[in-house]
């Protein structure tokens, strides 16, 4: 069977799944491998439930258990491509992951996922033709505000302040606009978010349900009264809970009234339990992503089973059966990036990129040249030292944590789960998180 991925410039790319139990993330390793993406963990796939509800897939489950198939005969399934994490633009290590980024940013404004200000609408318009066709040239054939915005009123004024913005940009690189248009993009609190219509019954300003739209973020949880348009900033290192139920979501965050902390518990009603469940795994993921220093365990083992999972786990036959997991996210933010550096590190070294390196030590030796036996004990120092600045348990993450009173040093995941030290074996009595350099080429060239 063949899976269709449309991506956020309307091109589509193919890929095929081989079985029925085919997980997401083999689809969407794919297709990043196709595009030469290593920043992987940013990006998700999303799919059209039968109620038109765009629902993100959950990788780490089988794709054609989750997407609903038309017909009898079965057919191609269609997925999109899309960004799931938003992150600051210059935290991407890769110009074709910021490109991508751009792209999505691009397809959320003009599909009204965001309302900007018709001022900040002039500015994002025209850096969009900045990073796409370069300097303004006044005989140049534009495509039309529709093309590039959609739901904004006064077209004409809106294109008098467009061109004005553009012209401008004059002498901008195209690939600087699409930063600076990634930026201004994620100052409004709107874009990157997970939207969710519900209902909300607020006992204390009226015994009726209040329509509400509920957009979940990487700093906060928005909570906007249809009738009044007034919206609440719930941030997200506040949430201490979230729970699901049928159609029903919970969430339970810290809130501050008269100089005290309270915890407070909100009921949404959605559309739908696929909603209720998407709103739910909606703000643990983002939760885990952008806040929690590791994914917990309780999240990436937390799973439901089938009729047939239920049985074949009480008969202790294998316990794969019928699982599905609540949850995708595997790592955070900051595990995201530093394991993007060491792949980016290593794959420099084994294409060759150290030669730069090598032509430096050459300048300051005199110009002498370098044989390959030198490059190679130079080759071998710079892995060593990259292996030793790793966690001896893991052997994945860096070190950044120090046991005492042993000083030894690990991982801070680790460090947590170990009451003694594994390198002497001293019962730890604390955990000091330490800071360690950070040196692009950890070698002496002097």
């Amino acid at each position: 069977m063949l899976v269709h991925v449309t991506m956020p410039d309307g091109s589509v790319i193919s890929t095929e799944v081989h079985n029925r139990n085919t997980p997401g993330q083999d689809c969407l390793d794919e297709v990043c491998r196709k595009l030469g993406i290593i920043e992987t963990d940013y990006f998700g796939l999303q799919y059209q439930t039968r109620r038109g509800e765009n629902m993100w897939l959950n990788l780490r489950n089988p794709i054609q258990d989750q997407v609903p198939l038309s017909g009898i005969i079965q057919a191609d399934l269609r997925l999109s491509f899309h960004v799931k994490f938003h992150v600051q633009p210059h935290n991407l290590q890769q110009e074709s992951t910021r490109h991508l980024f751009y792209q999505d940013a691009k397809l959320s404004l003009k599909e009204g996922k965001v309302r900007p200000t018709p001022k900040e609408a002039a500015r994002l318009v025209a850096l969009i033709l900045q990073g796409d066709f370069g300097d303004f040239s006044p005989g140049f054939c534009y495509p039309s505000i529709n093309a590039l915005l959609l739901r904004q009123d006064n077209f004409e004024e809106l294109e008098a302040a467009i061109r004005a913005n553009y012209e401008r940009l004059r002498g901008m690189k195209q690939t600087f606009a699409e930063h600076r248009f990634l930026q201004e993009m994620l100052d409004l609190e709107e874009y990157g978010t997970d939207i969710f219509p519900a209902f909300q019954n607020n006992q204390a300003k009226s015994p009726r349900e209040t329509n509400i739209e509920i957009r979940v973020g990487s700093q906060a949880v928005l909570v906007k009264d249809c009738n009044s348009s007034e919206v609440q900033r719930i941030n997200l290192d506040t949430v201490l809970r979230s729970e699901v139920d049928g159609k029903f979501g919970y969430m339970t965050f810290l809130n501050e009234e008269d100089n005290e902390m309270t915890t407070t518990t909100y009921e949404f009603r959605l559309g739908s339990k696929e909603q209720a469940e998407g709103l739910y795994r909606s703000i643990t993921e983002k939760y885990e992503f952008f806040v929690s220093d590791h994914v917990r365990t309780a999240v990436l083992a937390q799973n439901v089973r089938d009729l047939k999972g239920s049985i074949a786990l009480l008969l202790h036959i294998n316990s794969d059966i019928g699982k599905k997991y609540s949850f995708d996210v595997r790592r955070t933010f900051r595990e995201v990036q530093e394991a993007t550096r060491r792949t980016l590190y290593k794959s420099q070294l084994a294409s060759g990129a150290t030669s730069d390196l090598f032509d430096k030590v050459d300048e300051e030796r005199g110009g002498k040249s370098m044989d390959e036996r030198t490059k190679e004990e130079l080759l071998d120092k710079l892995n060593t030292l990259q292996d030793a600045m790793l966690c001896k348990v893991c052997m994945d993450a860096s070190l950044d944590t120090a046991l005492l009173p042993c000083g030894h040093l690990l991982c801070e995941n680790c460090a947590e789960r170990l009451e003694e030290c594994p390198n002497c074996r001293q019962q730890v009595v604390q955990r000091q998180r330490i800071y360690m350099p950070n040196v692009d080429i950890p070698c002496d060239h002097r």
